[in-house]
């Protein structure tokens, strides 16, 4: 991607825009830095957040982006205090994905632990 090297700055205030709804749906998409050699296509810079103005309903219309699986699958398990996540098969490509996002939000202090994938 031609944005892959954005600064931390301009990405937080990409993400205020995208949060307050600046931006219209499919324009921006927040990724994660991994590896874009990976081997595992899962790895290669993922989205974690994506724009989508619709109706919720539980939250109405307060949210204008919304995680993506991969990214709020590990970290509301952490959240939650899971402690093994057992998935189907066509989830074992996305483990290495999952640990690595448990393992960046460790120095929150938002998680209650360190899940485990098993498929």
């Amino acid at each position: 991607s031609p944005y892959r090297e954005r600064s931390v700055e301009e990405n937080l205030e990409m993400f205020r825009k995208m949060k307050a709804g600046d931006y219209d749906e499919g324009s921006h998409v927040l990724r994660a830095k991994i590896d874009m050699g990976s081997a595992n296509l899962n790895m290669r810079d993922p989205a974690m957040y994506r724009i989508r103005k619709a109706h919720h309903v539980m939250t109405g219309d307060t949210w204008k982006m919304y995680p993506m699986y991969d990214f709020a699958h590990c970290i509301s398990d952490a959240i939650e205090g899971i402690t093994h996540s057992l998935c189907t098969l066509e989830f074992e490509d996305h483990r290495p994905l999952y640990d690595w996002f448990v393992k960046e939000a460790q120095d929150t202090g938002l998680l209650k632990g360190t899940p485990e994938q098993t498929e």
